[in-house]
């Protein structure tokens, strides 16, 4: 068994890749994987917070509604209306950029269909620590 080690350590050697696995470059290989892996994780990650000119919604209502309707303020200033569908408690409402009061209302059914529950406010700050700013609609 040593043999056959040995012989196959010895023709691994003269690999040009050889100088790679050698301990004198194991910390320059160290450092190139941890900058690797840093480059990855920095450039690569793309769930960014929402920002410091508006923010990206959780939108928590109780378990009969269906869906909301929310109208604000966008990152841009527009006055902005979306109807969202909330088959959830806690439903997180990605691609969409909120600031200033912000209002909520809730309805049984999909699409603002169904029964009128009620209209909440959320004031939403332009910063936030966060990726989601949590909003409370219809018993949410």
């Amino acid at each position: 068994m040593r043999n056959w080690v040995m012989r196959h350590v010895q023709s691994a050697r003269s690999l040009p890749w050889t100088h790679l696995h050698g301990l004198r470059n194991t910390p320059r290989l160290m450092a190139a994987t941890v900058l690797a892996c840093l480059l990855t994780v920095g450039f690569g990650a793309t769930d960014v917070l929402a920002g410091t000119n508006g923010q990206e919604l959780v939108v928590y209502v109780g378990t009969s509604i269906y869906s909301v309707r929310i109208t604000g303020t966008n990152q841009n200033g527009t006055p902005t209306t979306q109807n969202y569908y909330t088959p959830n408690q806690a439903n997180y409402d990605g691609g969409y950029w909120w600031k200033g009061v912000t209002y909520l209302a809730s309805y049984t059914g999909s699409n603002e269909n169904g029964t009128y529950k009620g209209t909440q406010s959320c004031t939403v700050p332009t910063s936030y620590a966060g990726t989601y700013y949590p909003c409370y609609g219809y018993g949410g």
